[in-house]
């Protein structure tokens, strides 16, 4: 159902229902027009890209963990090869 097709939403962001024939739930999340708050403008760098820094030091320091477990079992399995029973 597109827009204006029984529904309209005003200047003021109100939403009017004019064609509703059943009973219907509806979400509305809103966002700024550009994506933008005015005030993240005014942080620094590492405020306004908290998100991005978390992610990428979570990435680096589970690839640390598994190469460091990778290497323990590397060892542990050349550990045990190297005594054969003949």
């Amino acid at each position: 159902m597109g827009k204006g097709d029984g529904w309209q939403v005003s200047p003021d962001h109100t939403l009017t229902i004019t064609g509703a024939k059943s009973n219907t739930t509806i979400w509305y999340f809103g966002f700024p027009v550009d994506f933008t708050v005015v005030d993240d403008l005014n942080n620094p760098f590492y405020l306004q890209h908290s998100v991005a820094i978390a992610t990428i030091v979570t990435l680096v320091a589970t690839s640390i963990f598994a190469f460091i477990i990778r290497r323990k079992n590397q060892k542990a399995s050349n550990k045990t090869v190297g005594h054969k029973l003949i």
